[in-house]
């Protein structure tokens, strides 16, 4: 799997997503090249961070999503690929989203 491959996944499932959930957030991309796609993504009581690049030094192999509550010192949704599937590592930007919408919920 080569990382085109993921950042194209990656990006289709984030703006799918964004879509889905428009009325619950809202998408601020910051980078968005070949080599880095960065993305901020809030909701009312929390707030995300989708990053997709070749890491060198970070605990991921390309993909870093991860969702911190605004309203407590936690985090919400904590993802960082490995060796996944693309398919599994778009179910794990989609189970962001719905972890972050179930907060508003609480």
């Amino acid at each position: 799997m080569d990382f085109q491959s993921v950042l194209k996944t990656a990006k289709s499932t984030f703006f799918s997503e964004t879509q889905k959930y428009q009325s619950a957030c809202q998408k601020e991309v910051l980078i968005d090249n070949e080599e880095c796609f960065r993305a901020i993504v809030e909701w009312k009581k929390c707030t995300g961070e989708l990053l997709v690049e070749r890491s060198d030094f970070a605990p991921y192999r390309y993909v870093s999503f991860n969702i911190l509550s605004i309203e407590k010192d936690e985090s919400v949704f904590c993802y960082y690929d490995s060796d996944e599937s693309l398919e599994e590592i778009a179910n794990k930007i989609k189970e962001g989203f719905c972890s972050a919408s179930k907060t508003l919920q609480q």
